[in-house]
C-alpha cells in the first residue's frame, strides 16, 4: 500500500519552488514542490513570463525561507536519529519564533507566498491563506510558480475546514491552472478528501476519493480510502461498488492487482469467518483457534510477513493496541506463510527447510514480544492467506460476535490503527 498519508500530501500540495519571485532568484524546494507529481519542481532562477511582478522592497523574508528550507532539507538528508533528532528541534524552534517575529513586518506581495508556506507549516492556516492570495493577485498567470501557490491555497482551506471553498478553488481552475496538470489535480482532490475525512465527513470523504479513482487512468489509494469510508459508515453496498468502479478502471500491472485484493477483502465483509483450518503450524501463544473460538467475542486477524522492513513498529502499534484492549472481550489472531526467510540475516534462503524457518518465527516471537497465536501456512502454499482475502500486507480483518467480517482494512501506520480501533470498539457494541 502507498504511505501516501495526510501529511504526505500536505508536504508536496503546498511547498513551492519559488523561483523567479519578483525578477530575484529564489530557492527551489530540494524535495520536490507542489507541482511534482504533474511534472516536477520548478527550475532555478528567473524566468520572465507575461507579465510582470511589481518592483518592492525586500523585506527578509526570502532570507527566512531559504532558513526554513535549509532546515527541512537538514531533516531529510540526516541518517543518525540524533542528528534527525536534532535538526528536527531546530525546525520546532524556528517554527515556534516565526509567527511572532514576522507579525509587525510588512511583507511585500511578491514575496507572500514565501511567508505563506511557513504559515501553513505553523498551521496558522487563515494567515497561510490571506497571504498566497496576495501573492496570487500580482503573479503572472503563467508563472513557474502559479500551480504551487494554487495547491497551496486549496490544502489551507481544506485544513481550516473550508471545504466547499477548497473544492470551488480546485473546479474554478481546472481548464487553466491545472490543465494537463493531472497529478496536481490528483493531489488536490485527494487532500480535500484526506482532510474531509479527518473532520469525520466520511460521505463527502468517500465520494471526492470516487472521483478521484475513477478519473483518467484512476487512484488506487482513493479506491482504498473511498471504500474504507464506506465500510466505517457501515455502508458494504457502496464499499463494494466501489471495488468494483475502481478494478474496471485501474486495470493494468501492480496497481491492478491491488485492485483485485481490494475487491477480494470487500467480498468478506458480512460472511462468515474462513476459519484457520489451513494453518499448518500456530506459533505464540494460545493456538489453535477453532471455529468455536471465534463466535460470542470479536476477533481481529491481521497479517503479516516476516521478511517486512516495517514489522518493528508494526508490531510495536499492535501490540500497544493489545494492551489498551486486554481487559476487553477481543481477541488477536495473526496469519502468515513461511518464505524461506533467515530473519538472522535479513534474507532469503531457498536451501532452507521447514523447521529452520520456524526456529525463527521462535525468536522472532520472542524479540517482538507476541502474546497471541499465530497461523502459519506452508511454504508456497497460499491457502491460509487466500482463504482470508490477505494478499496485501499488513491487513486487518475484523470478525464481529456473530462470527462474520465486519470489517477489512490494510495499512501500518498510527492512523490505521486509530481506525482500527474505532472499528473494534464498533464491533464491541453490536
Amino acid at each position: 500500500m502507498r504511505t501516501r498519508v495526510l501529511g504526505m500530501f500536505l508536504a508536496l500540495a503546498a511547498a513551492p519552488a519559488l523561483a523567479g519571485c519578483g525578477g530575484s532568484e529564489a530557492p527551489a524546494n530540494p524535495g520536490g514542490g507542489g507541482g511534482a507529481a504533474g511534472g516536477g519542481p520548478a527550475p532555478l532562477g528567473p524566468k520572465t513570463l507575461g507579465k510582470k511582478m511589481p518592483e518592492f522592497t525586500p523585506s527578509g523574508m526570502k532570507e527566512e525561507y531559504r532558513k526554513y528550507q535549509d532546515i527541512k532539507s537538514a531533516i531529510r538528508n540526516s541518517k543518525a536519529k540524533e542528528e534527525q533528532a536534532e535538526a528536527k528541534k531546530n525546525l520546532a524552534d524556528f517554527l515556534a519564533e516565526f509567527p511572532g517575529k514576522w507579525s509587525a513586518i510588512e511583507v511585500p506581495a511578491p514575496e507572500a507566498f514565501m511567508y505563506a508556506v511557513v504559515l501553513q507549516e505553523c498551521k496558522l492556516y487563515p494567515q497561510a491563506i490571506d497571504q498566497v492570495r496576495r501573492w496570487i493577485e500580482v503573479a503572472p498567470d503563467d508563472s513557474v510558480n502559479f500551480v504551487h501557490a494554487h495547491n497551496c491555497l486549496i490544502t489551507c482551506l481544506a485544513q481550516s475546514g473550508t471545504f466547499d471553498e477548497a473544492a470551488d478553488v480546485l473546479a474554478k481552475n481546472l481548464e487553466t491552472t491545472y490543465k494537463n496538470r493531472d497529478g496536481d489535480r490528483k493531489v488536490m482532490e485527494e487532500t480535500i478528501a484526506m482532510a474531509m475525512m479527518k473532520a469525520g465527513q466520511l460521505e463527502r470523504a468517500a465520494d471526492h476519493f470516487e472521483k478521484n479513482a475513477t478519473i483518467g487512468f484512476g487512484d488506487q489509494e482513493s479506491a482504498i480510502y473511498a471504500v474504507d469510508c464506506w465500510l466505517r459508515l457501515g455502508r458494504i453496498d457502496e464499499a463494494v461498488r466501489i471495488a468494483n468502479r475502481a478494478g474496471d478502471v485501474i486495470k493494468e500491472g501492480r496497481a491492478g492487482e491491488r485492485m483485485k485484493a481490494l475487491k477480494q477483502q470487500v467480498e468478506l465483509v458480512g460472511r462468515p469467518a474462513p476459519g484457520f483450518e489451513a494453518a499448518k503450524w500456530w506459533k505464540g501463544s494460545g493456538g489453535p483457534v477453532t471455529p468455536d473460538m471465534i463466535k460470542g467475542r470479536v476477533t481481529v486477524v491481521f497479517v503479516w510477513n516476516m521478511k517486512s522492513a516495517w514489522n518493528e513498529f508494526f508490531f510495536m502499534r499492535l501490540n500497544k493496541l493489545v494492551k489498551e484492549l486486554a481487559e476487553r472481550d477481543v481477541q488477536f489472531v495473526g496469519i502468515s506463510r513461511l518464505f524461506r526467510f533467515d530473519a538472522t540475516v535479513m534474507g532469503t534462503r531457498k536451501d532452507m527447510t521447514d523447521e529452520e524457518e520456524l526456529e525463527r518465527y521462535d525468536m522472532w516471537v520472542a524479540q517482538y514480544g507476541v502474546i497471541y497465536p499465530l497461523a502459519v501456512g506452508g511454504y508456497e502454499d497460499e491457502s491460509l492467506v487466500n482463504a482470508w482475502a490477505a494478499h496485501v500486507v499488513p491487513s486487518y480483518i475484523v470478525v464481529g460476535k456473530d462470527g462474520k467480517v465486519s470489517y477489512v482494512r490494510t495499512g501500518k501506520e498510527e492512523e490505521h490503527f486509530a481506525i482500527l480501533k474505532e472499528m473494534i470498539e464498533k464491533a464491541l457494541k453490536q
